[in-house]
């Protein structure tokens, strides 16, 4: 029987959780690369190796935390992009626009995420 049920609540990410996740992606794309396998056997690659570490996340969990780790990473790239854009063009050079100045209810005003390891 698989140890993850519907049933099981899985509580949030860690930050600890999601640095192994990411040192276990590199270690997996630094070995195999893009051309053996496929994008599947490598998320299950992936998840063994955080079930292997004690961390019970399986190979899906892996990829969902991993796909909005992204995004986050791209609407926060793409808002610094903006600000600094905005910024240059203002003759602005406080930099309170950028992201990683701003307050949390600014960020949440701006429905941004409050906060991003």
């Amino acid at each position: 029987m698989s140890r993850f049920t519907h049933s099981h609540i899985i509580p949030d990410w860690s930050l600890h959780e999601m640095l192994t996740l990411v040192l276990e992606i590199k270690v997996v794309y630094d070995k195999r690369g893009s051309s053996t396998i496929s994008g599947h056997q490598k998320w299950n690659i992936i998840g063994d190796h955080l079930i292997a570490l004690n961390i019970c996340r399986n190979s899906s969990h892996c990829h969902r935390k991993w796909d909005s780790l992204i995004s986050e990473h791209y609407t926060i790239k793409d808002w610094e992009s903006r600000s600094r854009y905005q910024t240059a063009s203002t003759s602005r050079s406080n930099g309170g626009d950028s992201y990683w100045c701003l307050e949390s209810d600014k960020r949440k005003d701006l429905k941004l995420r409050i906060e991003f390891d």
